[in-house]
């Protein structure tokens, strides 16, 4: 791992998930907002490939309007409808690869953007799949997805609990306890001595918390 060349300062539970990533077939990635999730999954990803474990990057989402938003028909065909949804993956990207190479990938399709719905009848060959917001999927949803994995792949589950959109469902709690224990699957969570996007973050978690549990007048 210490030879490749994508490598971005990693904590050590960051560096525990990178290592789970690279020993195991799936992983869960579980943990709050901002704490380099979805950015470890990549990075690991982009080093597996350097090292040729890997093929190609495949970034499956769940495309659907939330907070009540209505977001309309959107313009373009289907892989320039899927770049408005990868934003997370986006920005990790454009940190770990500069604008040419990144360029590059998307052009040859080595970087794919796919909504869970086209995940059906997919096998997934040498490929490192990132599952993004993985807390919004039903059970059957990460079922589906979690059977899609073919030989010589890497499967990253990524989520916070805590963000779900959609009462009734928390899809990377189910995928913490399909995996827990399993054979080839590790299960990873980060806590808030991880959040590397601002400094701020985790007082606003702590706030928001504290606010959660006053009782209502």
């Amino acid at each position: 791992m210490d030879k490749t060349l994508h490598k971005f300062q990693l904590t050590a539970e960051q560096k525990l998930a990178a290592r789970s990533i690279w020993e195991n077939d799936v992983t869960v990635l579980s943990g709050p907002a901002g704490s380099g999730k979805t950015l470890t999954a990549l990075q690991t990803f982009l080093n597996l490939r350097k090292q040729k474990h890997l093929d190609k990057i495949v970034c499956v989402r769940l495309i659907t309007d939330t907070f009540d938003e209505h977001l309309g028909a959107l313009p373009g065909d289907k892989d320039e409808k899927m770049l408005h949804f990868l934003g997370p993956a986006m920005d990790n990207l454009e940190q770990l690869l500069n604008p040419g190479e990144l360029d590059y990938e998307l052009s040859k399709n080595k970087i794919e953007a796919i909504p869970v719905s086209y995940v059906r009848g997919r096998t997934f060959v040498r490929c490192g799949v990132l599952v993004d917001e993985a807390q919004n999927m039903t059970d059957e949803m990460i079922l589906t997805i979690s059977t899609r994995i073919g030989l010589g792949s890497r499967m990253v589950f990524c989520g916070d609990p805590q963000q779900r959109d959609f009462r009734g469902r928390n899809g990377i709690v189910y995928a913490s306890r399909l995996f827990e224990g399993l054979e080839g699957a590790g299960v990873i969570r980060l806590s808030k001595q991880s959040i590397c996007r601002h400094d701020i973050i985790p007082h606003i978690l702590d706030r928001a918390e504290m606010l959660t549990q006053v009782e209502p007048k």
